[in-house]
Order: C-alpha cells, then structure tokens, then sequence
C-alpha cells in the first residue's frame, strides 16, 4: 500500500482538482508538501525509533529460557512493520488535521485545551488498536500523540478562524 500512495494520491487529487476554484488550488501545493513530510517524518520516527525495539521485544518475548526459539516469517515481519510505520504516519499528520479543522471554525484553541484529557484518552486508545499488545509500543504511540495534540493546539490559536463579537455584528440604529 505504501508504495501505491503516490499512485492513489494523484488519482484522488484528479478527482478533486476540477471542483476547486483558482485560489483553492493554490493552497494544494503546500498542503501536500507538508502533509507528506509529516507522514515521513512519523514513518521514519517509527521505523528508526520504535520498530527495533518493538521488533526485538517480541522477539524475545518468551524466548528468555532458552526452550522456546521465535520463528519468525517475512510476511509477518512486513506486516507489522507496515502497519507502524502507517500508524506512526497517521499520527504525525494530527496537527495538520487541527489546522483544518480551526481553519473551517469547527474547533477553537480553547476547546481543544479543555478537552485535552479527552486527547490523552484517545492516544492510548488509538496505540493500542493500532500496535502489537504491549505497553511499549502503546506508549509509543500516544506520547508523540499528545505532543502533536498540543502543537495542533499551538497552530489553531495562530492559524485558526478568529471569533467576531456577535454584538459588532448589529446593525446600528
């Protein structure tokens, strides 16, 4: 799947850039941009950082009396290091997800820091749906959570939709 990203993303941009007005487009480009180097940079946070010690965990899960031998298969192996390095691209892409969501009004900076125990909840949650049963590679997970939760909260107080006084808004007698 990783290697027909490209492929998929190009086939969702054509299905998307006809509806888009000119100024629209413009802001496209960067959005890729910074939305794939995100995603790489948690492919690479995940593949450098956690995969070998999630990897050599499970390996010697069990195996420390010397009876007991992993046998260990490449598609398992792929599939696990598939599925973190996905995991840990989804997660990088969570400030992004805040910006927009600011930028159409639909959250606000004092919102989202209201509800950051609500934020903490969902990143052990989300680490454990997503990684292998144990509480490295969980926590592993939600703590990169947490702290993009708190710059996507950084970026909705800078970039997010300002509020209008409702009282500004009446007309004058």
């Amino acid at each position: 799947m990783l290697v027909a990203l490209p492929v998929i993303l190009w086939q969702v941009w054509a299905f998307i850039a006809p509806g888009l007005y000119r100024n629209e487009k413009r802001f496209a480009f960067p959005f890729v941009v910074v939305s794939c180097c995100c995603f790489g940079t948690g492919a690479y946070f995940g593949f450098t950082l956690v995969f070998p010690m999630v990897f050599s965990f499970l390996v010697q899960f069990g195996t420390g009396s010397g009876e007991i031998n992993a046998m260990l298969s490449m598609g398992a192996y792929l599939t696990l290091a598939t599925r973190l390095l996905f995991s840990f691209g989804l997660v990088f892409e969570l400030p992004i997800v805040i910006f927009f969501l600011a930028r159409m009004g639909v959250v606000d900076h004092t919102w989202l820091a209201k509800n950051r125990k609500y934020a903490l909840l969902a990143a052990f949650i989300f680490g454990a749906v997503l990684t292998p049963p144990d509480l490295f590679s969980q926590a592993s997970i939600a703590l990169p959570f947490v702290l993009l939760y708190e710059v996507g909260i950084i970026a909705a107080r800078l970039f997010g939709k300002k509020k209008t006084d409702p009282v500004e808004d009446l007309p004058e007698d």
